[in-house]
């Protein structure tokens, strides 16, 4: 039977909560009723630099979404360095929205910047009045994804006729 090391998992436990209370308490809550105005607060909290803020605002519609911590602080490292890496933010548009049910959709950006673009992903669930954040991931934009997504929609459009 392997061996767990209790104080490794109790210390990174520990440090994931404080992470988690730090950004939480620092971000502003987002307006959870709708997830276009939460949206909105996290792209211009991330244009303004304030990577933290934001996700600490996209933390604060479902304080259960990270309640170890565990990735948030390589999340907003990740988002601190995106004007170094891709140039300064240029803009962004909504390329998909999927209504997977009533109360879960996926949303699908891309975010502009001056070098290159990245693709952001965000699933909302809607237990009852409120939406929440359940799932946020962003990555670069491969030319393999474009030209497969161009090649599928030239298909689409063949097929429809």
């Amino acid at each position: 039977m392997p061996q767990i090391n209790r104080t490794a998992t109790a210390r990174r436990w520990f440090m994931g909560l404080a992470v988690f209370f730090a950004i939480s308490l620092s971000g502003p809550a987002f307006a959870a009723a709708s997830y276009d105005e939460a949206l909105d607060a996290f792209f211009s909290l991330l244009t303004e630099g304030k990577a933290s803020e934001a996700i600490g605002g996209l933390i604060a519609t479902n304080p259960n979404w990270y309640a170890g911590g565990e990735g948030i602080a390589e999340t907003t490292s990740k988002l601190e360095l995106l004007p170094e890496t891709f140039g300064a933010y240029t803009g962004r548009e909504r390329i998909g929205l999927y209504e997977y049910s009533s109360r879960i959709h996926v949303l699908t950006y891309l975010m502009y910047n001056a070098e290159a673009s990245l693709r952001m992903e965000f699933i909302f669930y809607k237990p009852e009045n409120e939406w929440k954040i359940i799932n946020f991931n962003f990555g670069e934009v491969s030319s393999e994804e474009l030209i497969e997504n161009a090649r599928a929609g030239v298909f689409r459009s063949i097929t429809d006729k």
